[in-house]
């Protein structure tokens, strides 16, 4: 799944890069903020990426897209992808928790008066 999730990924940053060459420019942040909004790239399942030791996957994945030698923008591209996925990752367990409150209060409404 990994491998399958990095050419997602590599893909991805392919196209965002020619649309948005000097969006790096902004800072991690920014970058982070712009990818967790486009629906492309919150498909990507991320989180497996982030689970290799540092972030490796990650990184290689970057590297592959930009142009030799790694610079400030390989550095800002990876910190934005790791903040991305890690809001993304945050969102989806506050998320979870949030729907199993409800169901727990609506099975405790309909069957905790028994």
């Amino acid at each position: 799944m990994k491998q399958t999730e990095a050419a997602k990924l590599q893909a991805y940053l392919q196209r965002w890069r020619a649309v948005n060459p000097y969006r790096w420019q902004q800072g991690a942040q920014v970058v982070a903020n712009d990818l967790r909004q486009d629906v492309v790239f919150t498909d990507i399942r991320i989180a497996g990426l982030l689970a290799s030791p540092g972030g490796a996957t990650i990184a290689q994945v970057v590297e592959s897209v930009l142009p030799f030698p790694g610079n400030a923008e390989a550095a800002v591209m990876i910190e934005a992808i790791e903040i991305a996925a890690k809001q993304q990752t945050s969102g989806q367990v506050v998320g979870a928790l949030v729907i199993g409150a409800v169901v727990a209060l609506i099975l405790w409404g309909l069957f905790g008066d028994s």
